[in-house]
């Protein structure tokens, strides 16, 4: 089962004196109100009696893997925005933690980034983008967008949840 596969690897990786928590639900069990804690968790601090219980209604697998167990308030609320398809970031999406310094456009795009654009919605498809470690794209219409700004005659990276 995926979620004993994943939890092994969090039990042997996590920072000690950090609260991880694992969520794992089927698209089909992404409830509205699973979506609206995830929106709320963004903006407001919550606890994890609402996240256990929203969790439980809907089917979604949800558990505290150590320290406070608070872990579970945001994996819960992660699923409920990522479900969104709008909002996030990947932190680990390919080989993409193997780039750093200053990459060329079309060498993010060829790595697995869908698209590269300014706040303005403007696309990048030429030039360079010194990344500030590595490229952290945002969930965006179901794709990895990273966002740029113009910066030295190239691009600099933006981190945009």
């Amino acid at each position: 089962m995926i979620f004993s596969h994943v939890k092994k690897i969090m039990c042997e990786s996590f920072i000690e004196g950090s609260d991880p928590g694992l969520a794992i639900a089927r698209s089909a069990e992404i409830s509205p109100g699973t979506r609206e804690f995830g929106i709320l968790a963004k903006k407001n601090v919550v606890c994890q009696d609402v996240a256990r219980r929203i969790a439980d209604e809907s089917g979604i697998i949800l558990e505290g893997l150590g320290g406070t167990e608070d872990g579970v308030i945001g994996a819960l609320a992660g699923i409920g925005l990522a479900s969104s398809r709008n909002d996030g970031r990947y932190v680990l999406l390919g080989r993409l933690r193997d780039y750093n310094g200053e990459q060329p456009v079309q060498s993010l795009l060829l790595a697995g980034i869908d698209r590269i654009c300014t706040m303005d919605n403007i696309d990048v498809t030429s030039g360079t983008v010194r990344l500030t470690r590595f490229p952290k794209p945002s969930l965006r219409d179901g794709g990895a967008v990273l966002y740029v700004e113009r910066e030295n005659g190239g691009f600099r990276d933006l981190k945009v949840d």
